[in-house]
């Protein structure tokens, strides 16, 4: 704690007054306490200005003054949030002044002429309030250093989890670890596109990165199968987007968490009513499936599997546009397409990291798109 010749020895404080004697003899009294950082100023508006662009700790304060009063000062500081503590020096000693000049955001209030002891005392007082208000606003600056820390080491924990959630695929679906990263980041980048806020833009990049995480309980004779699935087989697999939706239910109500889950249960919906599981049409879609509807078809074209040969850019784009309004909402599509190149250049290097894919060998048919 520091002591009272420490705190008067660093402490600034600021003097307005148009009367030179009062300012005069305020400085006086100040400088005898002990104080060596005085500003003194006889006109209202640079004492103001010096205010407003200057560190201080206390302002002893003049009301009635030409031009800019007092309480226009009280005003203006109130108004900007620059409040230390300001003690009223005034002649002004009516109860209605009093009420006024405390009520625009004085601490305290002094009538002319003032006591020597008082005004000693109270301007002491005011200062141990500045000290304290400081240490207080340092105190809190690093309690925020400290939760923005430990948000963001939480956030990296969290996604850390989800990306080794999304990466148990891999082991199934041989490209499906790099195939949820890749429909994350476009996600984020389809989403930012269409407007959405920075909150949404990161929930969807990891929120769509589960949008496959039900295909865990698909059989592998099944889930890997090289070829086309027959019907019964393909009533299995659409069960991914249900079984997705129930492990995600479970994890809790966290926007990220209620997220996933939708775009689980709806990414095969499709915006004419026609997918599945429930057969949900436009707008009844969440919007966070729509998007990775999208993204996810479009990557899973682009992409060798089991099952099938890599589209080129050109087929895939193309079944984007037949799908506009069918399959898929137009707008979304619409934005997709305008940002085609940005998602071509991020998948080249996701499939840079993964060279033991084949995604060279482009083919201009186009099999169902049933199995994305």
């Amino acid at each position: 704690m520091m002591e009272m010749q420490d705190i008067l020895r660093e402490a600034r404080v600021v003097v307005i007054d148009d009367f030179i004697a009062n300012l005069r003899l305020l400085e006086r009294v100040l400088r005898q306490m002990g104080i060596e950082q005085v500003d003194v100023f006889l006109d209202p508006q640079q004492g103001l200005e010096h205010l407003l662009t200057q560190t201080w700790d206390v302002l002893l304060l003049d009301l009635d003054m030409p031009v800019l009063d007092g309480f226009a000062i009280l005003g203006e500081l109130k108004k900007l949030d620059r409040m230390s503590p300001v003690i009223v020096v005034s002649a002004l000693t009516d109860i209605a002044s009093r009420h006024r000049g405390l009520g625009e955001g004085a601490s305290d209030y002094i009538g002319k002429p003032f006591d020597l002891v008082e005004l000693q005392l109270k301007v002491k007082n005011a200062l141990k309030l500045s000290l304290a208000n400081r240490q207080l606003a340092v105190q809190r600056e690093a309690l925020v250093r400290t939760v923005d820390s430990r948000t963001d080491e939480l956030s990296r924990s969290y996604e850390s989890v989800i990306r080794a959630l999304t990466r148990t695929l891999e082991y199934r679906d041989t490209d499906t670890g790099q195939h949820v990263e890749r429909v994350g980041a476009s996600a984020a980048m389809l989403a930012r596109r269409l407007g959405q806020s920075e909150d949404y833009v990161d929930h969807i990049r990891l929120a769509a990165m589960m949008h496959d995480v039900g295909k865990v309980g698909i059989p592998d004779p099944i889930l890997l199968k090289k070829g086309r699935l027959d019907h019964a087989e393909h009533e299995v697999m659409k069960q991914h987007a249900e079984m997705g939706f129930r492990i995600l239910r479970e994890a809790g109500e966290a926007p990220l968490v209620v997220m996933a889950a939708e775009i689980a249960w709806a990414h095969h919906e499709h915006w004419d009513g026609s997918g599945y599981p429930r057969a949900l049409c436009g707008d009844a879609i969440p919007l966070a499936a729509r998007i990775t509807s999208v993204c996810d078809v479009y990557d899973s074209l682009r992409c060798g599997r089991p099952y099938k040969h890599c589209w080129t850019e050109d087929s895939a784009r193309d079944y984007l546009i037949e799908q506009r309004g069918k399959m898929f909402q137009a707008e979304i599509v619409d934005a997709f397409l305008a940002m085609q190149t940005e998602v071509e250049a991020m998948r080249t290097q996701w499939l840079s990291l993964h060279e033991s894919i084949d995604h060279t060998t482009e083919v201009e048919i186009k099999p169902p798109a049933e199995r994305a």
